[in-house]
């Protein structure tokens, strides 16, 4: 009873028009050079050409890998990182490239789960950027330190810019989280490169949109996301949902989130661990506020008339029509602007859990739900390096009081020596463990600093001499 219609996405020259009127219109108020109309030219040119190869150099893994690929969403994830440019601090163009070159990174490669894949897609980009940009440095384009944030001065900052040294985003992040210690349970975290790296993908997603975050357990996924919505202003709710736990409990407790949000003006980041899948259809009001939309039978009639009736002042304030759906989809729009769902899951972990296998695994969970993909940013967290532990490692044994003969010594070197061989044992278990367990999570802070002062005390007992 259906006459089904089928849509492609716009060909070259219709994404080229679409980009091309976005871009030019935001660069009106820049500099000259940035505000010529051949300079947004080629860069709209350049992420076409980037979009299409990336598509084509990922349609395999893509089979396997439903966050993979490349579709008009990574294109506009480019552009949403673009239009954050402020004509006070972008002057020259070799800045603004380098902010291309930077949202088309975290467009295209933070998704991708593999250093091949991460370094095949660095070089496709740099060989686009020699052909359209042949007149700019490259170095400029590319520098030692390609990372925007709002942060890239102090919390305080607002604007979006490259951050210049990695010493003073690791003070501001390292400020950011004593502040947070100081009013929430603590974390205690190591803040290594590659963690405070992948902070700044998280805010950047957060500011603009759902986060599907993927990576080992263990890893520090929910750390980071509590912390990156601490720097954004964001509250973090979550729901610990048992074995015994119904859908329409989950969906009562998701939809009082909800209300928070588009009734009480809250700004808040929902989070979603794979421990709380307990049931597949937990995923469905999730789905409904993250895919665009009337999200149909979120909300019966007599809910709608609720909020209707609380919101009918300040709807009609804004021009919505008086009556109970129009006001009902100006509440929806309310929350899908100030409501951020943060999804953490381990792909490893939910193809290995019985009731997750039952449902499909990832690939077949996305490909029901594929709002859960196409409407979020996608960041994946790798595990820890052997650098990122012997950091961590080195921390936790430096808290640890040394055997009383290498304390009252005075010999620094030896307390060193003492320090270090502590470090290399921890960071040669966890290697040898993981090479027996593939995905063994690092060891946390706790049983670091723990089994330091365990492995410290036997050697006071059997001869503190010889530590």
């Amino acid at each position: 009873h259906f006459f089904p219609i089928a849509m492609d996405q716009p060909g070259t020259e219709g994404l080229q028009q679409i980009f091309s009127t976005v871009l030019k219109s935001h660069l009106r108020s820049f500099s000259p050079t940035l505000r010529d109309e051949s300079f947004a030219g080629k860069i709209v040119s350049a992420s076409i050409e980037l979009s299409q190869r990336t598509a084509l150099l990922f349609m395999r893994a893509g089979v396997e890998r439903s966050h993979y690929g490349s579709n008009l969403r990574n294109l506009v994830w480019v552009y949403k990182g673009l239009l954050l440019a402020e004509p006070r601090l972008f002057v020259e163009p070799s800045s603004f490239l380098s902010l291309w070159a930077h949202e088309s990174l975290r467009s295209y490669s933070d998704p991708l789960v593999s250093d091949a894949d991460r370094e095949a897609f660095s070089r496709l980009l740099r060989d686009v950027s020699k052909r359209y940009f042949k007149e700019v440095e490259q170095h400029d384009i590319f520098p030692d330190t390609h990372i925007f944030c709002q942060y890239w001065q102090s919390l305080e900052e607002v604007s979006y810019f490259r951050v210049e040294q990695r010493a003073e985003l690791m003070a501001t992040v390292s400020e950011a989280l004593d502040t947070y210690n100081e009013s929430h349970a603590r974390m205690n975290l190591v803040l290594f490169d590659s963690l405070v790296s992948h902070l700044t993908r998280l805010t950047r997603i957060l500011k603009m949109s759902h986060l599907l975050l993927l990576g080992p357990p263990g890893c520090g996924k929910q750390s980071a996301v509590r912390l990156a919505c601490f720097i954004l202003n964001l509250s973090v709710e979550e729901v610990h949902p048992d074995r015994e736990f119904t859908t329409a409990a989950f969906t009562s407790s998701f939809k009082q989130v909800m209300n928070r949000v588009g009734i009480q003006d809250e700004k808040v980041a929902f989070l979603f661990p794979d421990t709380s899948l307990v049931d597949e259809r937990f995923l469905i009001p999730l789905h409904a506020v993250m895919s665009p939309g009337d999200a149909c039978g979120l909300m019966d009639h007599q809910e709608k008339l609720e909020i209707a009736a609380v919101l009918h002042d300040v709807a009609l304030a804004e021009g919505c029509a008086d009556q109970p759906e129009a006001i009902f989809r100006f509440f929806l729009e309310k929350v899908r602007a100030s409501l951020r769902i943060v999804l953490s899951l381990s792909p490893l972990v939910l193809n290995a859990r019985p009731e997750a296998r039952a449902l499909g695994g990832l690939r077949s969970l996305t490909a029901r739900l594929p709002g859960l993909v196409h409407c979020s940013g996608v960041n994946v967290m790798e595990r820890w390096s052997e650098a990122s532990i012997k950091a961590i490692a080195t921390r936790e044994v430096r808290k640890v009081e040394l055997s009383t003969s290498l304390s009252t010594s005075g010999d620094e070197r030896r307390q060193e020596e003492a320090i270090q061989a502590l470090v290399s044992f921890f960071c040669f278990s966890f290697s040898a463990a993981r090479q027996h367990a593939r995905d063994a999570p690092p060891p946390s802070n706790e049983v670091l600093g723990a089994s330091a002062a365990a492995e410290n005390s036997s050697r006071q007992g059997g001869g503190g001499q010889n530590a």
